[in-house]
């Protein structure tokens, strides 16, 4: 009889974990997901690319789906996402961006990594550093802002041989992020580094901020598919010609 208690109890949190889940999905969010959307043509179909991040990458607004999920669904694009929400790009821990990095198959023909610049840094207010005048990994200080996109940008080079971008956040109150993003933007001219700058970008910051975003960072679905996913295509297409 206990046995039987037991079984029951199971299948009974089972049902409601189904159920909760499935009701996140209901009313216009369910149309959204990745297994609803159309193929698209794609002249990336098949890459291997590598989406490396926290909470933006992973899809924390949005039931942990990004871009990355939509780039498989639409382009068929072999996306691995290596994304953790609330890590940083300085190497604090295990689950910090070069620590996750490093655990990944360095046998993988990877066409391009993609990193995100973490909003988790600036909100840590971690050390931002210096872009340096070399290129040599044992350089960096990757307890930095500076030292650890660079160590990333090296370690993938040497790795993958393959190119490696950066994309920012969209546009939010925060100095913090604004001095990280301009050392990105030495960086980029230092290693002619892919960016994808969406702090900058008009089109999508003037979306609506009600459907498309959770809070000041984090993307709903709906502007994952309608904003981020096309410009990602653009992207990864014209940094792998």
């Amino acid at each position: 009889m206990k046995v039987f208690r037991i079984i029951i109890s199971v299948v009974l949190v089972i049902v409601i974990g189904v159920v909760a889940y499935v009701g996140l999905f209901t009313g216009d969010a369910f149309k959204y997901l990745p297994a609803f959307q159309k193929g698209q043509e794609s002249e990336i179909k098949g890459n291997t690319v590598i989406f490396l991040g926290s909470s933006i990458t992973n899809g924390y607004g949005s039931y942990n789906i990004s871009f990355a999920d939509y780039l498989t669904s639409m382009y068929k694009v072999n996306s691995v996402k290596e994304a953790v929400n609330g890590t940083t790009l300085v190497d604090s821990g295990e689950d910090s961006y070069i620590s996750r990095l490093k655990k990944l198959d360095t046998n993988m023909d990877v066409q391009m990594v993609i990193c995100q610049l973490s909003t988790n840094d600036a909100k840590n207010k971690s050390p931002l550093g210096e872009v340096g005048n070399t290129y040599s990994i044992e350089d960096f200080d990757t307890s930095t802002v500076a030292g650890a996109i660079e160590y990333i940008i090296c370690y993938c080079e040497d790795t993958w041989g393959c190119p490696v971008g950066f994309y920012t956040s969209f546009k939010y109150d925060s100095p913090e992020y604004e001095q990280m993003r301009e050392i990105l933007l030495q960086v980029e001219l230092k290693w002619s580094m892919p960016l994808l700058d969406l702090w900058e970008n008009e089109d999508v910051n003037a979306h609506n901020k009600k459907t498309h975003m959770l809070d000041d960072v984090h993307p709903t679905l709906l502007c994952y598919k309608d904003d981020i996913t096309p410009l990602m295509y653009e992207f990864i297409k014209e940094s792998t010609k």
